[in-house]
């Protein structure tokens, strides 16, 4: 095996080549960090110490602007808590506002609504529905209603309208057998939020557009704009809807469609405003312009003005109370279409809803008087003529005076059985050139018996009794049996 020889000279050559740059570098490191120390230590000396704990010391100029950044510092501080505050509040009061306006919008419910229908309350839990792409909420309700209807008599109508003032006189003893069902009734309404408000619209029908046996006709009920007013505490409504003359809240409990015969039951095209008069919302002041028909015996009806009414209603939370009072005009000719004569009618109505203590049991009443109103009262309606007659020897309108009222009360037996009694009375001062067979008063009854097996459904029994006295003394009376069965959607 060959060996491996290294030269001497070579080595040292190497070795040479290799520290001569390791001492040079070595040199210059040392040098340039005591370079560095110098110039750090002559930094520290121009500037002041500074020592934390109880050796710190400051300078005027640095302890001034240290306290100017604490205060800064504070006041950032205070801003941010202060505008924490205000987004509590803004909020707060958009919570406060919408639902003063969604109890303001219920508190204004009460003018309109007919409690048969059971459309209450403004959130999502009574029937509101909100729909992609669409601004307004919708809400579809209403009932279905059909009547087994037995009359012992001849009523004149044999369908769900119980009226004295429309029977014969003697009534004939035709009874007859229905199956009816055109109480049913269909609503649609619309809610719109609106800078103001919600606007909503409200349409309602039943089947009523015909009397006849076997036909059944749609029937538009009610048909409104209504929302909150330009003013705060303020709301409108617009266009077809229940008299304002008319209490809504004071309607017994009963299957029959059109209520007792005292009651207030026009339906009138209209332009209603009302407005809150108390922080509380419970008493509400309305004014409204609504249709002016005019309802004559012996001529020819004419309207020129519209009805004025003037309403004030009472909201606690047991009771209720309200009163109205209408100014209407007349107008009329003779049935040969000359002698045109006006004169000014007018009308009081006073009604409420009593809470029994303790129970849930109510009280209902509504007692009217007034000169020339018949079209606003449920038996001087059907009966037809109530307003005025036309005097043709005198070529004057000649005011029928009418008063009267009814009383209902309900008691519960159970959670699920309840019971309502009604009886109503009205009467016309008739005058001398009316004919022997003019309406002159009528008496209204019932009682019945409701059973809910649930929440949506109903099953009631009633009984009616009602009679009609003619100005000559002439008397018919009829009653009636009905079974009925409602299932509220």
């Amino acid at each position: 095996m060959p060996s491996l020889r290294v030269h001497p000279t070579k080595v040292h050559r190497s070795l040479k080549h290799l520290f001569c740059p390791l001492v040079l570098a070595l040199a210059m490191g040392v040098g340039g960090v005591g370079m560095l120390m110098q110039a750090s230590l002559a930094q520290a000396k121009e500037r002041p110490q500074i020592r934390s704990g109880s050796d710190q010391t400051l300078t005027p100029e640095s302890s001034k602007i240290q306290q100017r950044l604490e205060r800064v510092e504070q006041e950032l501080e205070e801003l941010k808590s202060k505008e924490e505050t205000a987004e509590d509040k803004i909020h707060a009061l958009e919570v406060v506002q919408a639902k003063t306006e969604r109890e303001w919008e219920t508190k204004f419910d009460l003018l309109r609504r007919d409690p048969r229908a059971r459309l209450e309350g403004t959130g999502a839990k009574h029937g509101w529905m909100k729909f992609k792409n669409f601004d307004s909420e919708v809400r579809f309700g209403g009932f279905f209603q059909m009547n087994l209807i037995h009359n012992f008599q001849d009523t004149d109508n044999k369908f769900g309208k119980f009226h004295p003032g429309t029977f014969s006189a003697p009534t004939e003893k035709t009874t007859s057998t229905e199956f009816d069902p055109r109480t049913t009734r269909m609503v649609l309404e619309t809610r719109t939020p609106t800078k103001i408000g919600d606007y909503s619209t409200f349409i309602s029908i039943d089947f009523f557009g015909n009397n006849n046996p076997g036909t059944i006709e749609p029937r538009l009920r009610q048909g409104y704009l209504t929302g909150m007013g330009v003013i705060t505490g303020t709301t409108f409504l617009l266009g077809e809807a229940f008299s304002t003359f008319r209490d809504t809240q004071v309607f017994p409990e009963m299957f029959d469609l059109q209520g007792p015969n005292a009651w207030g039951r026009l339906f009138n095209g209209m332009l209603r405003l009302s407005w809150q008069l108390d922080e509380t919302k419970t008493w509400i002041a309305t004014f409204a312009l609504e249709d002016p028909d005019t309802d004559l015996s012996n001529g020819n009806d004419q309207t020129e003005l519209p009805d004025g009414i003037a309403r004030i209603d009472f909201n606690g939370d047991q009771h209720h109370f309200m009163g109205a009072f209408v100014g209407r005009q007349l107008k009329g000719t003779n049935t040969t279409g000359s002698g045109t004569d006006r004169t000014f009618a007018y009308g009081f109505n006073l009604s409420g809803k009593i809470g029994v203590p303790n129970l849930r049991d109510t009280f209902k009443f509504q007692g009217f008087y007034g000169s020339g109103i018949g079209r606003y009262i449920n038996d001087l309606d059907a009966a037809g003529g109530q307003d005025a007659v036309y005097d043709n020897s005198s070529r004057e309108l000649k005011r029928l005076e009418s008063y009267g009222g009814f009383g209902a009360y309900q008691h519960w037996w159970t959670d699920r059985w309840r019971s309502t009694g009604v009886f109503g009375y009205v009467r016309v001062d008739n005058r001398g050139i009316q004919p022997g067979t003019s309406f002159k008063s009528s008496y209204y009854s019932l009682a019945n018996l409701i059973y809910s097996p649930f929440k949506r459904y109903d099953i009631g029994l009633e009984y009616y009794w009602g009679q009609r006295k003619n100005k000559n003394g002439d008397t018919g009376h009829a009653s009636r049996l009905m079974l009925s069965a409602k299932w509220h959607f």
